[in-house]
This record gives structure tokens, C-alpha cells and sequence, in this order.
């Protein structure tokens, strides 16, 4: 997340679609991964509230567009990978009802003319997760925008049951009041078995 506000800085200000695929891996937490994601989100929102942003030019990784639309594919993912952490570390999971009921309203539009899309039945999948479908007619909208983002919902990452803060952080010895990446972080190494 983090590292994805940072690019997208980057191809406001005239970044390449190359230089972003490039600093995809990079690590961009350091020693304090709480306030560098703060700092990421604070400039993320900065470059996009400069004036004209909206309307200039960006060479995204697949294709070429505005200011708004980077924008807007911007939210959703944020919106998605959100979801996914809550998921990683057995979080609340709910979305804001109005922010899922835009993106699912306008989907389409969020990914027009790129090369792939979540949307598009020729997807190469290369950076969207196929639809795994399914659902029942009462799956709720967020369900279904979940499903047409690739999340299987019927299962858990890496095939194990979503754990529940703080049970987990009982287990792996955590006390009330470290922070979530301490938290993350102590319960890797807990999972690992590296305990000191």
C-alpha cells in the first residue's frame, strides 16, 4: 500500500510505467512501517490535490491516462488491498458501503482502455485475480465486488483461518497497546517459531 501511494507520486510528477513496475518489490517501510505508510498516504493525497493534476497526462503501467482516472484506479485498489489486510490479520472486513457501491457502479469506467482490466473476459490476470464466481443472489454488494476483484471469500489466505486480533496476539504473546506492525511483525516470527 505504501509503496503504491510512492509510485503513484512518482507518475504524477512525471514517473514512467517502468520505473513503477521497477519499484513494485522495493521495501518502503524501513524501521517504521506505520509512519511511513502515514507519510505515503499524506503525499499520495498531496500530489493528487496539486491543481490541473486531475487532468494530466500519466504513462500508468497499462496504458496511458488522466490524472482522474489514476485517481480513481488508485481508490479502488486501496479499497481491495484494504480488505485484503483486514483478511491477513483477521481485521474488521467491512468496507464503506458508499465507497463499494461507487466502485461497483462504475468499474468499467475506473479501468477503460487499459491493456487489462478485472473486469475485461480476456484478462491475462497478470495483475488481477480471475473472478472466482458463485456467489448466491444474497451475496452483498461488497461480496460481489470482492468476487469481481478476484478474493475468494470462502477461504482464507494461504488456506488457513483468518486469525482474530487480539487471540492471535495472545498466543504469540503481544501486549495491549504495540502497534499493528509490531504486531504483524512479532506474529511472523511466532508463526515461524523464532521466538527468542
Amino acid at each position: 500500500m505504501a509503496g503504491g501511494n510512492i509510485n503513484y507520486v512518482h507518475l504524477l510528477e512525471g514517473g514512467t510505467a517502468e520505473e513503477f513496475l521497477r519499484q513494485r518489490e522495493a521495501d518502503v517501510l524501513g524501521a517504521d512501517p506505520i509512519t511511513a505508510y502515514v507519510r505515503s498516504v499524506q503525499s499520495c493525497a498531496a500530489a493528487f490535490a496539486e491543481p490541473s493534476m486531475l487532468n494530466r497526462l500519466v504513462d500508468y503501467p497499462l496504458g496511458t491516462i488522466t490524472g482522474r482516472q489514476a485517481l480513481a484506479v488508485r481508490i479502488t485498489d486501496t479499497t481491495i488491498h484494504t480488505w485484503d489486510l483486514a483478511r491477513a490479520i483477521g481485521g474488521d472486513e467491512h468496507l464503506d458501503n458508499d465507497l463499494v457501491a461507487w466502485i461497483d457502479d462504475h468499474l468499467e469506467v475506473i479501468y477503460a482502455g487499459l491493456a487489462e482490466t478485472p473486469t475485461a473476459a480476456g484478462t491475462t490476470h497478470r495483475f488481477f485475480a480471475s473472478p472466482h464466481g458463485g456467489l448466491t443472489d444474497s451475496a452483498s454488494r461488497q461480496t460481489r465486488l470482492l468476487d469481481r476483484m478476484g478474493r475468494a471469500l470462502r477461504e482464507c489466505p494461504f488456506g488457513r483461518p483468518a486469525r482474530r486480533w487480539p487471540a492471535a496476539g495472545r498466543r504469540a504473546g503481544l501486549e495491549p497497546g504495540t502497534t499493528a506492525g509490531q504486531q504483524v511483525r512479532d506474529t511472523r516470527r511466532h508463526d515461524r517459531g523464532d521466538e527468542d
